[in-house]
């Protein structure tokens, strides 16, 4: 029986571009399906190849276009498999391509599935990214544990997950993107923001919008302020994937509204949904305070907030990697936002485990080597 044997195609030292391919000679997979995030002559090349090559199974760990975005263009195999709420979120971002969805196989947490001969279990983690996993991959006494990007800071239990990996692989390959020992945790974020939420009455929070742990960490500081809470209409939309995410249509205090102007059909539709939770700019200028979701290239629609009621003394919570700011969108916006009167305060944790953090993970699954991926330390989103 051939071992397993991994080829890293890309992502050994960026961020933004795993490949990585397993082969017991019989079959292939390709684990992840990443576009690179800066991209050359060199990566295009690269991604072609993996566009052309057929592969027994794709398995994608989470939802982020590093690990996710080359599914926008047709992939050669008859199976992609991945978490359920992970497909969700590739649809609803328009990330994978009609003909990929087709072959989409969902996988559930702590279930096996076998590719030929080679078996793969994957394993819900915490990550920025809702519905993330590590995956093994076992053939025969062979066995390899992946661990996409995954931390210990966050919402779920570190430790209970720990306890389910395997306590002997014979190859780790894990993600070396955080460059420190330890991180913030999500609660210190909550209880951060909270003392901002008691400083100023109005608070903006600048997120990512597919960091649905952060999004609940800004909706429990609002809350033990008594805030109303305002989320823009897509991550309305998402949080409708999982019952425990603050939501208009299940928590009393929350609240959408639309970024930018839609159509009379798209604005009825949304209102028949949502019914008096779907806010307009003039409610929200009469609310005395509130926490409210923002993103870049809002410029417009905050001077026209601005119009209605007096933004100064209020404060936006810048909550994503410091690396963003460099955008000309995002200077813009927080240009802006700063001539209206608003204090812009950086508050952000981690989405990538710590040294601390992989030195516990080496411990408990002992391997007998280890590959780093994704280990560009300039990005710590």
């Amino acid at each position: 029986m051939m071992d397993l044997e991994v080829n890293i195609l890309r992502g050994e030292e960026n961020i933004g571009e795993n490949l990585i391919e397993v082969s017991d000679g019989k079959n292939i997979i390709l684990i992840e399906c990443g576009a690179a995030l800066n991209p050359t002559e060199k990566t295009k090349e690269i991604e072609q190849r993996v566009l052309a090559t057929h592969y027994d199974a794709i398995i994608i760990s989470h939802s982020h276009l590093d690990h996710a975005g080359l599914l926008k263009s047709e992939v050669n195999t008859d199976a992609i498999y991945m978490g359920k709420s992970t497909y969700e979120l590739l649809c609803f971002t328009d990330t994978i391509c009609l003909q990929n969805r087709n072959r989409v196989r969902l996988f559930e947490n702590n279930e096996s599935f076998l590719v030929g001969e080679i078996e793969m279990k994957p394993y819900l983690c915490d990550h920025s990214a809702y519905d993330s996993y590590m995956i093994e991959i076992k053939k025969g006494n062979r066995s390899i544990l992946y661990t996409g990007d995954f931390r210990s800071n966050g919402r779920k239990s570190f430790n209970a997950l720990l306890q389910r990996l395997p306590s002997k692989v014979d190859a780790l390959i894990t993600e070396a993107t955080n460059p420190y020992e330890y991180t913030h945790t999500e609660r210190y974020l909550e209880d951060k923001a909270t003392e901002i939420m008691k400083k100023h009455k109005r608070v903006f929070f600048l997120q990512s919008r597919l960091n649905i742990d952060r999004l609940v960490s800004f909706y429990r500081a609002t809350r033990r302020t008594g805030k109303p809470f305002i989320m823009g209409l897509d991550s309305a939309e998402i949080s409708r994937m999982g019952k425990n995410i603050p939501s208009p249509l299940r928590f009393d205090d929350c609240y959408t509204y639309l970024r930018h102007r839609v159509s009379n059909f798209d604005y009825t539709s949304s209102k028949d949904v949502y019914k008096q939770k779907l806010i307009g700019r003039r409610d929200i200028a009469r609310m005395d305070e509130f926490s409210m979701q923002v993103m870049a290239g809002m410029d417009d629609y905050l001077e026209r907030l601005a119009e209605l009621t007096d933004l100064r003394g209020s404060a936006l919570i810048y909550s994503m990697w410091h690396g963003y700011k460099e955008s000309e969108n995002m200077k813009e916006f927080l240009k802006k936002a700063e001539a209206l009167g608003v204090e812009i305060i950086d508050l952000h944790v981690s989405g990538h485990a710590d040294k601390a953090t992989q030195k516990r993970l080496i411990e408990r699954v002992s391997p007998g080597k280890i590959i780093t991926v994704h280990k560009d330390s300039k990005a710590d989103g």
